[in-house]
């Protein structure tokens, strides 16, 4: 069995204009792809906001977006051998070039529009007394 060296050569970083910072990876040859997102919350803070934290986090690990509700999010990224991971923070997702459409659509989704729902928000309310 031979072995082939991947050269990825220098990353390009990369600042758009919202201050998104990206790197490049001049590599045409690579089947895969990885796109990470950073999101600042400037004047979230801890204290006053706790409550809504919990309520965000809790519906990105569910991984439920309007598009996709019944955890096909999971089944998807599951049968393309892929890695989501959306937060209030922004999130990673990484997969095989050739389903970067599917996956970015996902992705985006889950990013953009979690499902929360009634019964969590009103759990949590309690939970806060």
């Amino acid at each position: 069995m031979s072995t082939v060296k991947l050269n990825v050569g220098k990353l390009i970083p990369i600042q758009l204009d919202n201050g998104l910072r990206i790197y490049l990876a001049p590599v045409k040859e690579y089947p895969k792809f990885t796109i990470s997102v950073n999101i600042e919350l400037p004047g979230y803070d801890e204290e006053e906001r706790l409550a809504e934290k919990k309520i965000l986090n809790s519906a990105y690990s569910n991984k439920l977006s309007e598009k996709y509700p019944k955890g096909e999010i999971d089944s998807i990224s599951n049968y393309y051998g892929a890695l989501l991971n959306a937060s209030m923070y922004g999130g990673t997702i990484k997969g095989m070039k050739q389903d970067v459409n599917l996956l970015l659509d996902v992705y985006v989704d889950a990013l953009l529009h979690p499902v929360i729902t009634d019964a969590y928000i009103q759990k949590r309310q309690e939970e806060q007394g």
